[in-house]
């Protein structure tokens, strides 16, 4: 499915900014204008959503779910189906930051039935896959979370079997859910079929994680000289740098079954990395782990003091951490309301908007193509429940005298008071269109014949007792209408407005040529391509 013209552009300014934030936010904010003035819900949208790239980019978690949430609420209801899933991913994760798993759950079920009912196809559904597997493992799920993400690796090896470095990541993924379900074994298998990939992984934290996996199945098989191996291979793939929390944790984790074990060589070296990842640089989460490593390293080194002193830090930390959560979920309800008033005033604007660009401006009916599209509804409608398709075709009896003799002005007078007279009429079932100068159209949805019939006869009605002069009708010298109606069972033969329009068009033309000023019904219990005679029925106008 191709990306919409409105999410390139966002796509495409992120790109240029990529590597100066305040100027692709900049930019982007002025596409949220753009697109606020033009009416473009995708356009806001798509800026929302890279603008929520960018918080990513600096860790800044309240404000990624801020542009996320506000993504997903102008997205949700459009048809660029791939910039919503995109939206929602992000929300996905901005819940994870939250902890709250049942949200990020929700959002990534949403994703997954709007992947399988637009066939949005494979790639995005591999990434949902993974990351439902990931929102199972988060809340205890270990069965399921293994269950999907083996569904995503065997679904990744089918479509991108080249892709080395988004293997590791999904093998490491499946490795950690069968060890946390106490099935190290098949972790362990799992790891040693991706050995061969580390020299083609381009992305050095996952070769590093790896290691620190191979570590964490080898305690739990009671292989201790086999943790130790492992965990000194790993720290050679670390870095300066902020890697994702999940690789702070294992290295915790290794950490902890290497003082365990007793080999303090191994765990002085981890110390060293997790003293950087302690810096207040990194978030809160990534300095939480490393105190707690820390102070668990000191303690059982006997340093007391510096030990005190990290489950000191430790302590404010849980605390900070808290009130931030607190905070973030706290500002998350409030922004929510605010987005979804600002959600309500745009729809009502796109509403009138959209109104005016489907109404004639003289009629205020229907145009031509607000008809179409309100004709497909009708009969998609129609032929689910076998019903009729009605269409009352009316022309202004002779419409060109009455300009020649009271002017332009009365006539388009004379057009409004026939819409009047149609506008009544118009209910869920029915509507009308100005179909071109002096024609209107009706269509209406599971009417029986007499009513379809009975609503041309109160247009006419109206009209005649509207009592408007028209020196060149010879019917009165008043205005008068010559209406053609058909009511039409929807079936293969006939499905479209063109189809059903052109009888009513054929009976039309049987009342303006058979004298004017009267209803010609064209009776469907036969349907034959030329229309006879005999199935035409007038009924005068009094």
């Amino acid at each position: 499915m191709k990306i919409s013209k409105s999410s390139f552009l966002a796509q495409q300014t992120y790109t240029d900014y990529e590597k100066d934030t305040a100027k692709a936010e900049k930019e982007l904010e002025s596409l949220v204008r753009k697109g606020r003035k033009q009416g473009d819900s995708v356009l806001i949208g798509a800026a929302y959503f890279y603008l929520g790239a960018c918080r990513y980019d600096i860790g800044d978690w309240e404000g990624m779910y801020s542009y996320a949430y506000k993504a997903v609420a102008y997205l949700r209801d459009t048809n660029d189906y791939m910039m919503v899933t995109r939206a929602y991913d992000l929300l996905g994760y901005a819940y994870e930051q939250q902890e709250n798993f049942k949200m990020q759950l929700d959002v990534y079920k949403t994703v997954d039935n709007l992947i399988k009912k637009h066939r949005l196809g494979k790639i995005p559904y591999r990434t949902t896959l993974n990351n439902l597997a990931s929102c199972y493992h988060h809340m205890g799920d270990c069965k399921n979370a293994i269950k999907v993400q083996v569904e995503c690796l065997d679904l990744h090896k089918k479509i991108s079997v080249d892709d080395h470095t988004r293997t590791m990541m999904y093998s490491i993924n499946l490795a950690e859910y069968y060890y946390d379900n106490d099935e190290p074994e098949k972790a362990l298998e799992v790891l040693k079929n991706v050995e061969n990939l580390i020299d083609k992984t381009d992305y050095r934290p996952y070769i590093l994680d790896y290691y620190l996996k191979l570590g964490i199945c080898a305690f739990k098989l009671n292989k201790p000289k086999d943790l130790a191996k492992y965990a000194k291979k790993a720290l050679t793939y670390s870095e300066p740098g902020v890697y994702p929390h999940q690789m702070y944790d294992d290295l915790r984790k290794v950490s902890h079954y290497i003082l365990e074990i007793g080999r303090m060589d191994v765990a002085n070296s981890i110390a060293e990395l997790m003293k950087v990842y302690a810096a207040e640089k990194t978030g809160v989460t990534e300095q939480l782990i490393a105190c707690r490593t820390l102070a668990e390293y000191y303690a059982k080194k006997g340093d007391g003091k510096q030990a005190i002193s990290y489950y000191e830090k430790l302590e404010i930390l849980h605390e900070k951490y808290r009130n931030e959560l607190n905070r973030v979920q706290l500002s998350s309800h409030i922004r929510e309301a605010g987005t979804e008033a600002e959600i309500q005033r745009l729809k009502k604007k796109l509403s009138k908007t959209e109104e005016l660009a489907f109404l004639d401006p003289l009629s205020k009916l229907l145009n031509r193509s607000a008809l179409l599209r309100v004709a497909s509804d009708f009969i998609d409608a129609a032929a689910k429940k076998k019903e009729r398709i009605g269409a009352i075709f009316i022309d202004i009896d002779f419409f060109k005298q009455c300009n020649d003799t009271y002017g332009h002005a009365k006539g388009d007078e004379i057009i409004c008071e026939v819409a009047r007279a149609c506008k009544k009429e118009e209910s869920q079932f029915i509507r009308f269109a100005r179909y071109g100068g002096d024609e209107l159209f009706g269509i209406t949805k599971g009417l029986d014949d007499d009513k379809v019939l009975e609503i041309a006869k109160r247009i006419c009605d109206r009209i005649r007792k509207a009592d408007i002069p028209n020196i060149g009708n010879p019917n009165g010298q008043r205005v008068t209408l010559s209406v053609g109606v058909a009511n039409v069972p929807i079936t293969g033969q006939v499905d479209t407005i063109i189809e059903i329009a052109n009888y009513a068009d054929k009976a039309l033309y049987y009342a303006k040529n058979t004298g004017k000023n009267r209803i010609c019904v064209i009776e469907h219990g036969r349907k034959d391509e030329n229309v006879k005679e005999s199935m035409i029925v007038t009924h005068l106008v009094e």
